[in-house]
């Protein structure tokens, strides 16, 4: 079975500087950082995903490991578990869950329903546990619903592929009733210019999770990482990137899963989207030179900006969060005070222009991949660290245990 590796524009404005000068030092992370939290788990977990919730805490989801994990999975790469932890507006946690079976699961997207339960997806090799009748050989999406104390109400897997690397990357709720998902399918057999090819979905699904419908907008795609990003939009539509011969682009679907619009972003990854408050859509990822990028549309799909971070050597934004005049991003960069990879922060306002930057971590490798802005305005970014040492990193190895690889690590920034 093929590895997936895990997570880790002509512009109306000319390309230009997002970030002015580079990120400010330990002070200015001081200024801004409220807390850090690092989770524990024996073989390493990262936060992929992360939302508000109602109460001015957030939801947080992505990987962890079950204890006893090497007795149940004996491969490394297949201990982990797709993981869901609810965060409190000081940092503590009020409960986390775990799902999944006897190979890799991953939670991907994750969102706070109107009735106060949770919406989650992802990816499962599993063919047992919380995700079965999973295909031989095949990588399946899934969805699942959540009370407000994490307790599992469903969970679905979304079959009717045939090929693997296919996944759920972001998920939200219909205007009028239902649930949107929406990522990446491969051997489409039916639905709505669905294809045998890899492609970008757009799956509705009941409140109870049982009835489904599949629409794939007709796109000349190549999609090969789950990381090309998506997002579901305040009118139930949603916004995903694509490939296609070496170059990429953006489409925008309607609540039906219908193209409203596409454009060419050229050359360069795109790992995140986010709705900007006019109605558009912010982009993130990185530029062909390897540089942090952040680009948008308006409403119609008309280019509104294009900036790349030139304060770092390399590095890359791989979480978008809108906020009432702009965005926060969220991704890694190289070449900073403290060695190795820094997760890397970023306020910028609807031109692209940065209010404030900074970076967090320590001598290992620190990586943001998700965002969240909270109902007070301030921020969380999620990752993983490699970090035991440095500024807002307080990661505690447990005595006795085998602990590999990263920690999930959140931190929560001020306006």
């Amino acid at each position: 079975m093929k590895r997936v590796s895990l997570p880790l524009i002509a512009s109306a404005f000319t390309a230009a500087l997002l970030f002015a000068a580079a990120a400010e030092p330990v002070s200015g992370q001081e200024r801004h950082s409220l807390w850090s939290k690092t989770m524990y788990f024996d073989y390493g977990g990262e936060f992929a995903a992360a939302a508000p919730t109602s109460d001015g805490g957030a939801v947080l989801a992505g990987s962890g490991t079950s204890p006893g994990a090497a007795e149940i999975k004996p491969y490394r790469y297949d201990m982990h578990d797709a993981l869901v932890v609810k965060i409190a507006p000081d940092g503590s946690t009020e409960w986390q869950t775990l799902m999944g079976g006897s190979s890799l699961d991953y939670a991907l997207a994750v969102a706070q329903a109107s009735d106060g339960g949770y919406l989650v997806g992802g990816l499962t090799r599993s063919e047992d546990g919380d995700f079965p009748g999973r295909p031989n050989g095949v990588d399946v999406p899934w969805v699942a619903k959540l009370t407000g104390e994490g307790k599992k109400i469903w969970a679905r897997t979304l079959l009717g592929t045939s090929a693997e690397q296919s996944w759920v990357k972001a998920v939200g709720e219909l205007p009028g009733g239902g649930i949107v998902a929406v990522g990446q399918g491969n051997g489409f057999v039916t639905g709505e210019g669905c294809m045998p090819k890899p492609g970008v979905a757009f799956w509705r699904l009941s409140d109870d999770g049982f009835a489904v419908t599949l629409n794939c907008p007709e796109l000349d795609v190549d999609l090969t990482s789950w990381e090309q990003g998506a997002a579901v939009l305040p009118d139930g539509g949603a916004v995903a990137g694509f490939g296609y011969g070496g170059s990429f682009g953006v489409v925008r679907l309607n609540p039906d899963g219908g193209a409203a619009w596409k454009a060419d972003t050229g050359k360069g990854i795109i790992r995140a989207f986010a709705p900007a408050p006019d109605g558009g859509v912010y982009g993130g990822g990185e530029s062909p030179d390897g540089k942090p990028r952040i680009f948008s549309f308006g409403r119609d799909g008309n280019s509104l900006f294009d900036v790349s971070y030139l304060g770092v050597p390399w590095g890359s934004v791989f979480a978008l969060s809108p906020h009432e005049d702009g965005f926060f991003a969220v991704g890694k960069a190289s070449g900073t005070a403290a060695g190795g990879l820094d997760m890397v922060i970023v306020k910028g306002n609807s031109k692209g222009e940065t209010l404030w930057a900074v970076t967090a971590g320590g001598s290992g490798d620190d990586v943001g991949l998700s965002a969240a802005t909270l109902r007070d305005g301030s921020f969380i970014a999620g990752g993983s660290t490699y970090s035991w040492d440095g500024f807002l990193v307080n990661r505690k190895k447990k005595p006795g245990t085998p602990h590999e690889g990263d920690d999930a690590w959140a931190v929560k920034f001020n306006k």
